[in-house]
């Protein structure tokens, strides 16, 4: 089956010095993910590339695959690289060719010890999935958050968190908010409130229950954001290439922002089993608020969506209505690809670097809903929001209307 990708006698010989059980499941992976002839023979050279540098600096642990060695590879061996010229070389092929190795083998081969600290973070990861009911993205913010306090403490302080007393906790939001906007510093006190808490419950840090942590005097302003002009959004769905798969599925995409003001993620992980094409009704499935949402599919939306799937979707066994349409071929898209195409599609419709915000579309949506007379409770309904207050900042005073209905000043004083 090598012989199929590889050719070159130089590299047969160092493929075969590889374990042939790890080289095969490897191989499988990318036959099994659809992967050109192309790049599954520059993935095995990269992999050979790798382990022949690993033996040359390193003979006591060659098949050692860590992030900081992945990149003294990428950054430094590649530069100046002697090795034999068959051996690839792409910087991009082999830094996602050896991290993909090191997914796939050395992670399932070899599973560390994880240190103290790694198992805390574990355990409060789980805490506040199985506790406190957060969804992924939530909880990731939260451990970055509890990370970097823990990163500030032992380079400033020299200290362990269960020394961290609440004037260093303190210190360390003051200092830390000067670097964040409004919104974030709320976010970043809510963690930390939340972290130091659950440290506080297992006896981990002798900051008492409840805890209060101060924060300086939030600034409240008027939401930057401004609606798209409808020649801008006219601008951005014309901007892609209609004719090709991967234009039809980007099409598609962006109109789930546009038509629904769905979030990045929610349209990533759109469900065929998810639509009612009979009745025009999308099901998405419980996200940040953890409650399934239910929302009328406009005709446009529809009609965009129907041409994906009966056009443009590759065959595939996978439910997601988005797929990748190279490799790995028909899996569902990442929420990073849905950003990607809307990011791509400003710049192709030429709109201002800061009006390009993908939160935008949501903005937009609910502003127009609101000048249309609709009520803030059906725009938290359909932005999915559980609270009214979560919709406000989506919406924007619209100054025409309140001129309608302003009274005259009074005239006072006068006889």
């Amino acid at each position: 089956m090598i012989s199929t990708y590889i050719k070159c006698p130089e590299l047969l010989f160092e493929y075969h010095k590889l374990p042939e059980a790890d080289t095969k499941k490897y191989i499988d992976y990318l036959i099994s993910r659809r992967y050109s002839s192309k790049t599954i023979t520059s993935y095995i050279s990269s992999i050979i590339h790798y382990l022949s540098w690993r033996k040359s600096v390193d003979k006591s642990d060659p098949i050692k695959i860590t992030n900081k060695l992945i990149s003294s590879f990428l950054s430094r061996h590649l530069k100046t690289c002697k090795c034999p010229s068959s051996f690839h070389r792409g910087r991009t092929s082999c830094g996602a060719s050896v991290r993909l190795w090191r997914k796939i083998i050395s992670e399932v081969n070899f599973i560390p010890t994880p240190t103290k600290e790694e198992q805390l973070f574990e355990e409060y990861n789980e805490y506040l999935k199985s506790v406190v009911g957060l969804v992924k993205i939530s909880r990731q913010t939260r451990l970055r958050y509890g990370r970097e306090l823990t990163k500030w403490l032992k380079k400033k302080l020299s200290k362990e968190l269960s020394e961290l007393t609440l004037k260093e906790l303190a210190a360390y939001v003051y200092q830390r908010s000067s670097s964040l906007s409004s919104g974030s510093v709320t976010a970043m006190v809510s963690a930390l409130g939340c972290f130091v808490s659950y440290l506080s419950s297992i006896k981990h840090c002798n900051i008492p229950l409840p805890i209060y942590i101060p924060r300086p005097k939030p600034v409240y302003a008027i939401p930057v954001y401004e609606e798209l002009s409808e020649y801008e959004i006219l601008a951005i769905l014309k901007s892609f290439d209609r004719s090709t798969a991967i234009g039809k599925r980007d099409h598609a995409m962006v109109c789930c922002l546009v038509e629904l003001g769905l979030r990045a993620c929610d349209t990533a992980r759109l469900s065929l089993d998810g639509i009612d094409w009979r009745h025009q009704v999308l099901t998405l499935e419980p996200s940040k608020n953890r409650r399934q949402h239910r929302l009328p599919i406009p005709t446009q939306l529809l009609d965009a969506l129907i041409d994906y799937v009966k056009n443009g979707r590759p065959i595939t066994t996978a439910r997601a209505v988005f797929v990748y349409h190279r490799a790995p071929l028909g899996l569902a898209v990442s929420t990073g690809t849905v950003r990607g195409a809307i990011r791509r599609a400003f710049m192709r419709a030429k709109i201002s670097p800061n009006r390009s915000q993908l939160h935008r579309f949501r903005h937009t949506m609910a502003t127009r809903l609101l000048k249309s007379g609709t009520s803030i409770k059906a725009i938290a309904d359909v932005l999915g929001h559980q609270s009214i207050e979560a919709s406000n900042r989506y919406m924007h005073v619209d100054i025409n209307s309140l001129k309608e209905v302003a009274l005259p000043w009074p005239h006072g004083g006068e006889s």
